[in-house]
């Protein structure tokens, strides 16, 4: 018996040896090894009595990842090792059995005849498995698993140690629910429970344009606290409110928050005070409560005796920051009259106290201009000779006055040069004083836009010109002259007149408005009227006088109203009217008359100039004849708007008309163009026929029937028109109307 019992131990060696030894042997061709331990967690249940925790005896399964197909297996010895052949692959899932202790390892990829130890499975890299495991089941290629990551990530540590717990327990972490949500968890964490906040409200301050000022959190119910009072430029800020409205002050010391609230800040505005110092002009006022960064009205400048006011300033003296009505205001300020001499030479850039003075220092080379401001001069000033100087005023709306000295003309130029020119002033004597306005001995002068009135003297009361003058928009008004030009007198100059007015004044010989006495006179567009004189209210003429358009109105003489003319005349596109004399209320033409009136279409206007003493359309144009030594009627010039008599008789005579037994002749009124006749009662009135006597080259019609005196009939039972026209000018036509009336 101990025999068999011996040759069976020694059996079972001989096949342990063999058994052992082929753990040693190398490895087939086509396979590789994998080696390891299995080791459990301390105080696992189900082990407590082994050593180092070391599970021996637990069957190893080597199983393929994608197949679930275990493709190796072996059992582990005394000590918790293995070693196992495997095909080339991976990576494989190792699984460790022992009852209900279970353990898992990811494998490393094997390659034919390589030996891998792959050290210690144990609860640490099952639930590293497990997790690839859900990973691949989600769909992760398992090559791209690396159990390393897995086991670095941070919340490892939450699996492993529940995997760990669940061993120790005797439980399997593969059916494990608690493995499984732990596993879950790792990978997909669920949103973290975000941490309560405890309960506020937000005041917010909008501070309206001020300073910002931060809003607070303040705890429901508490007071908040009153924040440093925001800044704005030109506000004072007076406290915060609950509405932008501001009717509802908020109180720090009372007021709890109970609600997310905006508060306003209320801003007052500051207002300030103008003052003005005048440097020793005239006194100006302060002004008061300006708002802030609002403009002014500046006050009336102030006056002070030979200067002229430059401006308020804000720097004194340096006078370089000018204040303006368009200046804002933001604080109290002083400003500072700036005072400068009222002449300025704005070529030199030099300020004189008098015109004269900057007369006499103007620079003959460069033709200085020279602005005068605003005021009465009391001085009589002479334009250099050899000298282009313009002078001018400052301001055109308030132009300078120049008064002169009694019996001195204001103004004298003597040989200025050529576009010398005077603009813009007031020329005219102090009430009382005697003296021309201007005075052109030689040389040239132009005048623009003056104003010359209430001068007088001998000749040429407004203006005596001797030289080249250009009067352009200026007034010559209320000047007398003891003989001739009461307005102007220009004796062998040349003159021309521009848009310009020539009205009101007077002479006691010839020229009310002006003489143009054996000079050159060229009126256009202006206006000569309400002049008066013996001869030539208007204008007396003994040169060459051009006149284009304009007004001649209102004036009057005993020798030609509106003009007197004793040498050439040329006027075209006037208008003539309501001139009066006793001879030639419009045009009185002397025998030596060299006159254009009109023509070419130039017409001119005669209207309503008369007799003194009658109201006759025959006074328009009166010639003197030489021969008949007497003054008739002008009726040559039919190209004009005028209306003279072109019926200048008109009768029914009896040897043309047998219903007639007198001869009788019309009542002709040529201021309203009509004709009336008286004939006896039982007169047959269908077939008259009238004999009458037009202006030369003049016809008439009745309808469309031409008219010829003491031939044609017309039917006088209703009044008849006649047409009247110039043979050569059919479309300037005038009406006639003749009515014959049937005495009782």
């Amino acid at each position: 018996m101990l025999k068999k019992r011996n040759l069976l131990f020694l059996s079972l060696f001989i096949l342990g040896i063999l058994l052992l030894s082929s753990c040693f042997l190398n490895p087939p061709a086509t396979e590789g090894i994998l080696k390891g331990q299995i080791m459990v967690p301390e105080g696992t249940v189900q082990t407590k009595d082994l050593t180092g925790q070391a599970l021996p005896d637990a069957t190893v399964n080597i199983i393929d990842l994608t197949t679930g197909a275990i493709i190796a297996t072996t059992t582990t010895d005394a000590t918790g090792h293995y070693q196992v052949s495997v095909p080339p692959g991976g990576p494989y899932l190792l699984e460790a059995v022992k009852g209900s202790v279970k353990l898992e390892q990811i494998t490393c990829s094997v390659e034919v005849g390589i030996e891998y130890d792959l050290g210690t499975a144990d609860c640490v890299t099952t639930a590293a498995a497990l997790i690839a495991q859900a990973m691949m089941d989600a769909g992760d290629n398992p090559a791209d698993i690396n159990c390393a990551d897995i086991i670095a990530d941070p919340n490892f540590d939450d699996v492993s140690s529940i995997v760990c717990s669940t061993i120790k327990a005797g439980g399997d972490p593969t059916t494990s629910a608690l493995v499984q949500q732990a596993v879950e968890d790792f990978l997909n964490p669920p949103a973290p429970t975000p941490t309560p906040t405890p309960t506020y409200y937000t005041v917010t301050f909008d501070s309206q344009g001020g300073s910002t000022v931060n809003s607070k959190a303040v705890e429901p119910g508490e007071k908040v606290s009153e924040p440093t009072d925001p800044t704005r430029t030109g506000y004072t800020f007076s406290g915060w409110y609950k509405e932008s409205g501001y009717t509802n002050a908020w109180d720090f010391d009372t007021d709890t928050v109970t609600t997310n609230v905006t508060l306003y800040a209320q801003w007052i505005i500051n207002t300030y005070t103008v003052t003005f110092d005048s440097h020793e002009g005239s006194a100006v006022s302060p002004i008061t409560d300006i708002p802030y960064n609002t403009t002014i009205t500046l006050p009336t400048a102030p006056t002070k005796e030979s200067n002229t006011f430059a401006g308020w300033f804000s720097d004194d003296p340096t006078f370089l920051v000018p204040f303006t009505a368009s200046t804002p205001v933001t604080a109290d300020i002083t400003l500072y009259a700036k005072w400068i001499d009222p002449v300025h030479d704005i070529t030199k850039g030099i300020y004189y106290p008098t015109i004269q003075l900057a007369l006499d220092a103007a620079d003959s080379v460069n033709g200085d201009t020279i602005e005068v401001d605003e005021g009465t001069y009391d001085e009589s000033i002479t334009f250099p000779a050899g000298r282009l100087i313009i002078l001018q005023s400052l301001n055109g709306a308030s132009p300078p006055t120049i008064t002169g000295v009694d019996g001195s003309a204001i103004v004298t130029c003597t040989d200025s040069l050529e576009d010398t020119t005077l603009k813009g002033f007031m020329i005219m004597h102090n009430s009382g004083d005697s003296g021309r306005g201007i005075a052109i001995t030689a040389g040239y002068l132009t005048i623009n836009n003056c104003t010359i009135s209430g001068n007088s003297t001998t000749s040429g009361g407004g203006i005596d010109n001797y030289g080249t003058l250009d009067i352009t928009g200026s007034t010559i008004s209320g000047n007398s002259a003891d003989y001739h030009g009461g307005g102007i007198e220009n004796y062998d100059g040349t003159l021309t007149i521009t848009d310009s007015t020539i009205s009101g004044n007077s002479a006691d010989y010839h020229g009310g408005g002006i003489e143009n006495y054996e000079g050159t006179l060229t009126i256009t567009g202006s206006t000569i009227s309400g002049n008066s004189a013996p001869y030539g209210g208007g204008i007396f003429n003994y040169g060459t006088l051009t006149i284009t358009g304009g007004t001649i109105s209102g004036n009057s003489a005993p020798y030609g109203g509106g003009i007197y003319n004793y040498g050439t005349l040329d006027i075209t596109g006037g208008t003539i009217s309501d001139n009066t004399a006793n001879d030639g209320g419009g045009i009185y033409l002397t025998s030596e008359t060299e006159v254009t009136i009109g023509g070419s279409g130039n017409f001119n206007t005669f209207t309503n100039n008369k007799k003194v003493t009658t109201i006759s359309a025959d006074q328009h144009i009166r010639k003197y004849d030489d021969a008949l030594d007497s003054v008739d009627c002008h009726w040559d010039y039919l190209d004009n708007d005028y209306s003279p008599a072109e019926v200048t008789s008109y009768k029914l005579l009896v040897i043309n008309n047998s219903a007639l037994l007198d001869d009788l002749e019309g009542n002709i009124n040529p201021t309203d163009r009509t004709i009336s006749l008286t004939v006896p009662s039982g007169t047959d009135l269908t077939g008259l026929k009238a004999t009458f006597t037009l202006v030369t080259g003049a016809s008439a019609k009745v309808g469309t029937t031409s008219q010829e005196s003491g031939t044609t009939s017309n039917d006088f039972t209703i009044p008849v028109t006649y047409t009247v026209f110039k043979t050569t000018e059919p479309s300037k036509i005038t009406n006639w109307t003749v009515t014959v009336t049937v005495s009782p």
